[in-house]
C-alpha cells in the first residue's frame, strides 16, 4: 500500500470517530449544563423557603412590637404606681425606644410603606405619652399619667398601631 492510501484509510476512520467524539462531548456538556441549572433552581427554591420563614418571623416580631407598644400593654409592663409621672414618662419612652432598636433590622423584610407606618406608630405613641405628660400637673404620680395616656389613646379615632398591624397582616396575606 502506498502512503496516500494509509492517509485515506486513517482519515476515513478518524473523521467518523471525531464526529462521534464531538457529538458525545456536546451531549455531555448539554447534560452537565442542564444539571447545573437544576441544582441552581433547587438551591434558589430552598433559599426562598428559608427566606420566607425569616420574613414571616420578621412580620411576627413587628406585630409583637406594635402590640407591646399599645398603652394598655406598655403601662402594665412598665408599671407606674409608686413613681412620679416624670419617671414613668421616661420609662415609657425608653421602653419604646429600646424595643424599636431591638426590631430595627426587621425593616429589611417589610415594604417601605409598611415600615413607614410602623415608624409613624412609634412616633405617635411617643407624642401621646409626651402630650399626656404636658396635660397633667408636674407633681403628678405615675398612676395619673397612666390614666391620662389611656384616656388620650382611647380618644384617638384610628390607632396608628392598629393601622400598622393591619398593613403587616395585608403584606403577609399578599406574600404567603
Amino acid at each position: 500500500m502506498y502512503f496516500n492510501e494509509w492517509i485515506v484509510i486513517f482519515l476515513i476512520a478518524l473523521i467518523p470517530s471525531g464526529l462521534l467524539f464531538w457529538a458525545f462531548s456536546s451531549m455531555i456538556k448539554a447534560f452537565m449544563k442542564r444539571e447545573h441549572q437544576i441544582r441552581i433552581q433547587e438551591q434558589r427554591a430552598l433559599n426562598a423557603k428559608e427566606m420566607n420563614a425569616v420574613r414571616l418571623q420578621a412580620y411576627e416580631r413587628l406585630v409583637l412590637f406594635l402590640e407591646r407598644m399599645a398603652p394598655d400593654s406598655l403601662l402594665i409592663r412598665v408599671g407606674g404606681n409608686n413613681i412620679t409621672a416624670r419617671q414613668l414618662q421616661e420609662s415609657l419612652v425608653e421602653t419604646i425606644r429600646a424595643e424599636y432598636e431591638h426590631n430595627f433590622t426587621q425593616q429589611l423584610y417589610v415594604s417601605e410603606k409598611t415600615w413607614m407606618l410602623i415608624r409613624a406608630a412609634r412616633e405617635s405613641m411617643l407624642r401621646l405619652i409626651n402630650t399626656a405628660m404636658d396635660e397633667i400637673p408636674p407633681q403628678s404620680t405615675g398612676k395619673e399619667l397612666s390614666r391620662k395616656v389611656l384616656e388620650l389613646y382611647l380618644d384617638v379615632e384610628e390607632s396608628p398601631l392598629q393601622v400598622a398591624i393591619e398593613a403587616l397582616k395585608k403584606d403577609v396575606r399578599t406574600l404567603f
